[in-house]
């Protein structure tokens, strides 16, 4: 690696020898790798390398070595396991071996390496524990692999609370995993491991039911029969999003009772089964409801008669959202588990999984990288990429796990550098991500699937430096500090919320001299800005942005060379004023929105609209706690649904955005299913939009009668019923 920018990569030859050719003239760091090897020098530097000019004698001695890792693999309870299959890998390096009758393995690896090892079961139901293992140039023995059993059973019968009858037509969700329809009456769930498991129960006309089972050990079998109390008429709804082929049920969801004259009369939030319940209606007037959820779409229906048999609503993903679940190696989900969008301008937005492990997360435009840490930040996901097309949504699920990161410390001739982007790139592209350093110079990089990458960093003032690229393996922290070299004379510095770290993009800053304006920026989406290419001297700044008291900054003196960091402008939302922005996923403005803002202690509300510029703006509010809503007249989409403002004497509330989704029709979807003139419960039907990924279940209920709600307009759809008693039609 050159110093100031520059690589270059050989392999040596069978006799040892290497060329590196075509070199740029100035001071080269060379660097040998190879599995399980050791080299003296770790590096070495040629200083002041010519054009044309060509030197020898750069040489390195290799210490190879080859080792055993050996122990034994049993299950939680001491018992040998036998036959299995031990799997020890690295970057570039993969073996095995299996284990003998007592459980005993020995595996041949090179040295100075990291592995992670795990003991495969020959069959399913087992959860292994890997094992990370760093060894030197001497054998390592005594290893203990362990593998947990997941063969426990819960079985049981679901009746009516009343008659005692069997119910031949139930949903059940176990845990947070997806909801199953099954049929006899009965039920059977496998493949459990030890400890404590949520059963949740459901059926058409019936109230839910939740059984709690503890497993000492993942092979207990236990029973538990489950008795459903019927509903009186009302209207239920039953909300889920699908994922692939399965129902996810979508918890906290804000469910509306509307009458037929169109008046809202009734709230209530989803269960963590995603249900709704309105009873005690009016069984002589027609009834509607309306959804809200951030991240979806709005779906509302109307017209239907009180009854005991729930509604199933499909809830679909709101252009420029991301949906997903997160989930341990377990494959339980993570309920708080923290999901972070980010940009290579550092906007960042994150949201917490629900109880059901699910999130989401509107994704900043432009290129992204997604990642998901533990409620507790001691694991994390790979980081995923990706880049959303206009009007579009996506899916994306983390599955929680220890991985390879990079942490260091950036820092100049005149400190540590804060704001630093350390960005990586995997060799031949695929997987980018960033960090970005605190004030203490500090960054940690973390989320990063194994492979060889290119890692670079940036400062505004500052030069880019390129450190040597490397290889991470599956489980590996590196270090890597960096010293960034001043190419100009600068201001620099960030906008950010008072009392916190969060940037504002959008400010706009302007550098004065003696009163004079000389130049302005606006920053972005880490509220960073910058003035380069200065002279030395004294200088101001003032900045202004929407719904926020004006800030400036005074007696900044630069001298010459150096890049100055000043403090960060901190912004107060303007006290008495509420405001924001409507815009649409590509961030374009939104005239003609209506926002009302209710205060939640009975001291009225108020309306306005948003402007040709997509703002709006409450003023001379008085210090309460409100709810903030956003419509559309011409019947679009907003999210998120609400806001929760508190205002005080001293502070209002800005930065208060939504985005806006164009009005799309709803129609309902009825119909009956027979076999040979006689309606058929229990079935599942489908109906599924062509040429769209919008799809949408509902199962027959007594009478063989279905109903889908919410199908957007206009549309050609296909419906399709299947079960394995009558085929597919």
């Amino acid at each position: 690696v050159r110093d100031g920018g520059g690589s270059a990569i050989t392999f040596s030859g069978n006799d040892g020898s290497f060329i590196l050719e075509n070199l740029r003239e100035g001071d080269w760091t060379i660097t040998p790798s190879r599995q399980g090897t050791r080299f003296t020098p770790a590096s070495l530097t040629v200083t002041g390398l010519g054009i044309g000019e060509e030197r020898t004698g750069v040489e390195f001695t290799a210490d190879r070595a080859t080792v055993f890792l050996s122990g034994y693999a049993e299950d939680e309870t001491g018992a040998a396991l036998a036959g299995w299959t031990v799997q020890v890998s690295s970057e570039g390096f993969n073996t095995h071996n299996r284990t003998f009758g007592d459980g005993f393995f020995s595996v041949r690896v090179p040295g100075y390496t990291t592995y992670a090892i795990y003991a495969s079961p020959p069959e399913p139901g087992w959860a292994p524990q890997p094992l990370e293992v760093v060894t030197e140039n001497e054998d390592i023995s005594d290893l203990a692999l362990v593998a947990e059993a997941m063969q426990g059973r819960i079985s049981g019968s679901v009746t009516d609370a009343e008659t005692a009858d069997s119910i031949q037509t139930f949903f059940l969700q176990v845990d947070s995993g997806a909801v199953r329809q099954l049929s006899g009456g009965a039920y059977v769930v496998d493949s459990l491991s030890r400890g404590s498991h949520l059963l949740s129960f459901s059926a058409s006309g019936y109230s839910a039911a939740e059984v709690t089972v503890n497993l000492s050990s993942g092979r207990d079998q236990a029973y538990r029969g489950v008795a459903l109390t019927p509903l009186e008429a009302g209207l239920y709804l039953r909300l889920y999003r699908l994922e692939e082929e399965d129902r996810i049920p979508v918890p906290g969801a804000l469910v509306i009772l509307v009458d037929q004259d169109g008046q809202r009369v009734d709230t209530t939030t989803t269960t963590t089964a995603g249900l709704a319940a309105f009873s005690g209606l009016d069984t002589g007037r027609l009834w509607g409801y309306e959804v809200e959820k951030a991240g979806f779409t709005r779906s509302t229906a109307a017209g239907f008669t009180p009854s005991n048999t729930p509604l199933d609503v499909q809830l679909n993903a709101a252009p420029g959202y991301i949906l997903g679940r997160v989930t341990g190696l377990d494959g339980q989900t993570v309920e708080g588990a923290v999901v972070q969008a980010f940009t290579g301008d550092g906007t960042l937005r994150e949201e917490e999984t629900d109880q059901q492990g699910s999130y989401a997360l509107l994704a900043p435009s432009g290129p992204i990288a997604v990642i998901a840490f533990s409620p507790d930040g001691a694991t994390s996901s790979y980081v995923r990429n990706l880049e959303l097309e206009a009007g579009t949504a996506a899916t994306l699920n983390f599955t929680l796990r220890r991985t390879a990161e990079l942490v260091g410390r950036v820092t100049s001739a005149g400190g540590n550098v804060n704001r630093a982007r350390f960005g990586i790139t995997q060799s031949g592209g695929g997987v980018f991500s960033y960090a970005w350093t605190g004030e203490d110079g500090w960054y940690r990089l973390r989320g990063i699937p194994p492979g060889s990458y290119f890692l670079n960093v940036t400062a505004e003032g500052y030069e880019d430096f390129s450190p040597p690229p490397m290889s991470l393996g599956t489980v590996r922290v590196d270090t890597v500090n960096v010293t960034l070299t001043s190419q100009t004379t600068a201001i620099v510095g960030r906008t950010v919320l008072a009392g916190t770290e969060q940037g504002i993009a959008g400010v706009e800053v302007r550098l004065e001299q003696g009163g004079v304006p000389l130049d302005s920026a606006v920053t972005g989406g880490d509220g960073g800005f910058s003035f380069l290419d200065l002279p030395a001297g004294s200088y101001a700044l003032e900045a202004s942005r929407f719904g926020y008291d004006d800030v400036s900054q005074g007696s900044i003196f630069l001298p010459a060379g150096l890049v100055l960091r000043v403090s960060p402008l901190e912004f107060h939302p303007t006290a008495g004023m509420v405001s924001g922005w409507v815009l649409n996923d590509q961030g374009e403005a939104r005239e003609g929105i209506a926002l009302q803002l209710i205060d939640l202690a009975g001291g009225g509300s108020w309306n306005t609209e948003t402007d040709s510029a997509g703002r709006y703006q409450f003023t001379a509010i008085p210090a309460s706690e409100y709810r903030l809503t956003a419509t559309d007249p011409a019947g679009g989409d907003l999210g998120p649904p609400e806001y929760r403002v508190v205002v005080t004497d001293t502070a209002g509330a800005a930065d208060l955005n939504f985005v806006h989704t164009p009005a799309r029709g709803t129609a309902n979807v009825t119909g009956v299913l027979t076999y040979r003139g006689a309606g058929v419960e229990g079935v599942e039907v489908n109906l599924r939009k062509l040429g769209s990924t919008e799809r949408m279940t509902a199962t027959t209920v007594s009478g063989g009668g279905f109903t889908f709600t919410g199908a957007t307009t206009p549309g050609n759809y296909r419906l399709s019923a299947r079960n394995p008693a009558y085929g597919e039609t």
